[in-house]
């Protein structure tokens, strides 16, 4: 009898939290907008249930300030004014910067990976309207918390981005400004960075003269991207010929003078094709 009893406590449970969930999208993603009603006997129309799963659900959006509930007035969304909106979206900023810095340091292969098909996904959504986008965005910015290996930063971010979300969905509406958060926020990535001459876009027949221009296509890009070279973390270089590491050697002190400034560098062997015989990875992030 008491196990019987204790199955059908945990069901209430689950259907609160299913509703909590379906809910809480509703309401980051802007379907439900900012002093909506949430009327009890309509939800419990709308799920099917009984009104005890829906109270659940309500107070556990009001624990994520996501849902305001006034004795005697109901539930409405949560509405945050202009001061609050701002504040969340300064501490935000720092978070999502301090995020990307761990992740650069600690990113791997598998990493790696996952951030390159989600920054494609976003240049894919590109076109296909502000709610698309959207998605993207906010699967990059995941990857980019999972990296940081650090559960408790991830916790903050998400609860941060969910409070605000749904005040920046203005922020993709039009092709310009989808076009501009491909640098997403304050990181800024590339992976296809090789020693091609730009005024002609040859490939130079030796390594040291495709040693310079990797470089010099790399300052090219940060200049395009609104960075520079003291915003770089981490610089992996694909190297096929051992013997150019005096190269990138000179390259690397002209590009960096200071030690205390340089970003994190990695030199691995890569069995580049086409002739290429260095390729540059670039991770950096602009907080200013």
């Amino acid at each position: 009898m008491e196990a019987m009893d204790a199955k059908l406590a945990v069901q209430p449970r689950n259907v609160a939290a299913s509703i909590r969930a379906t809910l809480q999208a509703e309401i980051e993603n802007g379907t439900l907008p900012p002093g909506s009603v949430l009327d009890e006997r309509s939800l419990v129309e709308r799920f099917g249930v009984s009104r005890t799963p829906v109270r659940e659900a309500l107070q556990q959006l009001s624990a994520k300030e996501l849902v305001r509930i006034t004795p005697r007035h109901g539930a409405t969304v949560a509405r945050l004014m202009i001061s609050q909106v701002r504040g969340v979206m300064e501490v935000l900023g720092e978070l999502e910067s301090y995020a990307a810095r761990l992740a650069a340091r600690r990113i791997d292969d598998a990493v790696r990976a996952k951030l390159q098909a989600a920054l494609q996904r976003c240049r894919d959504a590109d076109g296909k309207g502000a709610a698309e986008y959207t998605l993207a965005n906010l699967a990059f910015h995941e990857v980019v918390f999972a990296a940081s290996r650090n559960d408790y930063l991830t916790q903050q971010l998400r609860k941060a981005h969910g409070l605000v979300q749904r005040y920046r969905m203005r922020d993709f509406q039009s092709a310009a400004q989808i076009a501009k958060s491909l640098r997403l926020g304050p990181l800024i990535c590339s992976s296809g960075l090789n020693g091609k001459d730009r005024a002609t876009g040859d490939l130079p027949a030796d390594g040291i003269g495709q040693v310079r221009h990797a470089f010099a296509n790399l300052q090219a890009f940060l200049e395009a991207a609104g960075a520079g070279t003291r915003h770089v973390v981490k610089l992996t270089i694909y190297l096929k010929d051992e013997h150019l590491r005096g190269a990138i050697n000179e390259e690397w002190l002209a590009l960096f003078p200071l030690a205390d400034d340089r970003p994190a560098r990695h030199i691995l062997n890569y069995e580049l094709q086409h002739g290429m015989v260095i390729q540059l990875e670039v991770v950096a992030f602009v907080t200013e």
